[in-house]
């Protein structure tokens, strides 16, 4: 999970609420526990995350290509 959201966040930046929520939802507090420092992160992660705010509360430049690099249905070949 760490690796997918680096992958999307800081390397493509296409961070979005999907991925944002798709990982909090996975990762729940019930679920079992997998490292301090895994755990850590993505309490760190839940804290910043807000749907009001511009970038979700992450810097913005992690989300700068969300839109040009969207899943479009007509055009399936990437």
């Amino acid at each position: 999970m760490h690796s997918l959201f680096v992958k999307a966040a800081l390397e493509e930046g296409v961070l979005d609420e999907v991925i944002i929520e798709t990982l909090l939802v996975s990762i729940s507090p019930s679920n079992v526990s997998h490292s301090h420092n895994f755990d850590q992160w993505v309490e760190g992660i839940r804290e910043r995350y807000s749907k009001h705010k511009y970038g979700y509360g992450f810097p913005s430049k992690w989300s700068m290509n969300k839109r040009s690099r969207r899943y479009n249905k007509k055009i399936a070949l990437y």
